[in-house]
């Protein structure tokens, strides 16, 4: 079980590091996150169905969201898109709290609000 204010640690071995597919899938007791700057990617599935996510600060270091990522966290509120962010996976926001605020961006694609096929 994860608990409230869990710290994840981690050991870097490379240069390029990345918070892996569906690691924290269905998360429901995650309600805010930090990434950290020596994160550059957030894998597929990765923050998917995590109901109670209201807050999710990324770093000027990802470069790329993966599908289905922050899909279905219908009660995230606050997300800020940095512009290092070059590849949005499909249905990276598919059914997000914010997704109304987010089709304001230009800098992102259409299907990332449709549902993945």
């Amino acid at each position: 079980m994860i608990e409230k204010n869990m710290e994840l640690q981690y050991h870097q071995k490379l240069n390029h590091l990345e918070i892996g597919n569906g690691c924290f899938l269905g998360c429901i007791s995650l309600t805010s996150i930090n990434i950290p700057s020596s994160i550059s990617e957030i894998g597929d599935l990765c923050f998917c169905k995590c109901t109670s996510l209201t807050s999710i600060t990324l770093p000027s270091s990802i470069s790329k969201l993966g599908c289905d990522c922050l899909s279905e966290c219908s009660s995230l509120i606050s997300i800020n898109i940095p512009s290092s962010i070059t590849s949005f996976g499909k249905s990276c926001f598919y059914e997000c709290g914010c997704e109304d605020e987010l089709k304001n961006n230009e800098t992102i694609p259409r299907d990332c609000f449709d549902k993945h096929q």
